[in-house]
């Protein structure tokens, strides 16, 4: 029963649980595969293909923890409002991936505006008189550089780390810097969407 598989896989991604039917039953007399086949029945009125379907599981999983259901186990696939739940958290998803790609075009092409194409190093960490900040502090307090761009971009990382260590502290954390990139890497649709914008410019791991 491949739902079955893809609750599991879910389970384990989202909750570290390993979710199994009972060794000593009949898994069709269980209150598990009643709820599989009742989520089942729905989706093939609706005719989900099964890419759809994987994506609905593990959105009612993480639902499911971010809403403290845990409890629910699997009747959670067969809630009467699943369908309402996937649209939101996929529209959500949906705008937040578009404001993503918004700011890393935005920061992009403000960078080469002002430093070429290819982006001038020297032009980055330049500062406009003595005792200014140098140019990339400047833009990213101002909120010219995005700090998803901040994380996903080469030539930042070489800025950032040829400033002296006082202007450093008006950026975020190494450790912070990291844990957005990982975030973004991590998933098919916000990595396909850097690598487009970025291109040689993206900062893998």
């Amino acid at each position: 029963m491949k739902v079955w598989h893809w609750y599991q896989e879910a389970m384990w991604k989202y909750t570290h649980r390993k979710i199994n039917f009972p060794h000593s039953t009949d898994p069709s007399k269980t209150y598990q595969y009643r709820w599989i086949k009742t989520f089942l029945e729905r989706i093939d009125e609706w005719g989900f293909d099964d890419a759809l379907v994987k994506q609905m599981v593990s959105i009612l999983i993480m639902y499911a923890r971010s809403h403290g259901l845990m409890r629910m186990g699997a009747s959670i696939l067969a809630m009467q409002k699943i369908l309402d739940i996937c649209h939101d958290v996929l529209k959500t998803k949906r705008r937040s991936l578009i404001d993503f790609e918004r700011d890393l075009k935005d920061s992009k092409n403000f960078i080469q505006q002002h430093c070429g194409l290819p982006p001038k190093l020297q032009s980055m960490t330049m500062k406009i008189k003595p005792g200014a900040n140098a140019n990339i502090v400047c833009w990213y307090t101002a909120r010219r550089i995005s700090p998803a761009f901040m994380s996903l971009s080469k030539i930042c990382h070489e800025a950032m780390a040829r400033i002296d260590k006082t202007q450093r502290g008006e950026f975020p954390t190494e450790i912070e810097l990291l844990k957005k990139r990982l975030s973004y890497l991590s998933d098919a649709n916000y990595c396909h969407v850097a690598k487009t914008v970025l291109a040689e410019d993206m900062l893998n791991l």
